[in-house]
């Protein structure tokens, strides 16, 4: 069986559940980890970081959700987009953000098997 590994930034970890609900058994929901080839859903917080993150792990599906960026315009977005991120997402809805996941995984398929590749850290 074929899995998509999905790293969840600590921030976002009170979305899990409903998440890995709405995702359902073919992705794999880990927290602060990502698989090199999988799903990373970062926060701002994680924002300096996608471009280290993106040259690290070039095959990584990122999305960066913003919820308490003080100036969500959407030059931020297209910063973070210019920066490496895949997705940015200003304040999205559990479903939306599952369908994001969904869409990268869809279109860009580099799915892992069971069991996952060896995770990496996000930085905080």
């Amino acid at each position: 069986m074929t899995v998509v590994d999905v790293g969840l930034a600590p921030a976002l970890t009170s979305r899990r559940t409903a998440l890995q609900e709405l995702l359902g058994p073919g992705y794999l929901l880990g927290s602060a980890t990502f698989s090199p080839d999988g799903v990373a859903i970062l926060d701002e917080t994680s924002r300096g970081s996608v471009r280290e993150i993106r040259a690290n792990a070039p095959g990584l599906r990122i999305i960066v959700v913003l919820e308490e960026c003080d100036d969500p315009s959407p030059l931020v977005v297209l910063a973070v987009i210019d920066e490496g991120a895949d997705v940015c997402l200003v304040a999205p809805g559990i479903p939306a953000l599952a369908a994001h996941v969904r869409a990268l995984a869809a279109h860009h398929p580099r799915s892992v098997l069971v069991p996952p590749a060896p995770a990496t850290v996000i930085p905080a």
